[in-house]
Parts: structure tokens; sequence; C-alpha cells
């Protein structure tokens, strides 16, 4: 779960880099009921919208 005030990795995706070329960590977030999860854009494979539940 992502803590938005305290998860450095949130900080660390939204701030902006005072070193040109520094890494930066680039991420999908998305939430399921009440919690944020965050996962490695490298590690995405696909991205779909909502399909209905039937």
């Amino acid at each position: 779960m992502l803590n938005k005030a305290k998860d450095p990795m949130k900080q660390a995706a939204s701030a902006p880099s005072a070193a040109a070329g520094a890494n930066r960590l680039e991420v999908v977030t998305f939430k399921l009921g009440e919690e944020e999860y965050g996962i490695d854009i490298q590690k995405v494979q696909e991205l779909r919208g909502y399909d209905a539940v039937t």
C-alpha cells in the first residue's frame, strides 16, 4: 500500500531530478478499494480499461 505522505517511492517518482540524466523511477499506480498500489513501468505488459462484469 502506498502512503502518499511518507512513501519514498511515491516521492521519488513525482519529484523532479536535480541532476541531468539522473536515474528516475516511473511507476503505474492504481487503486483497489481504498488501497493504492504502484508497479515499476518496465514490468507492465499491457494497460486495459475497465470492463463491466457480466
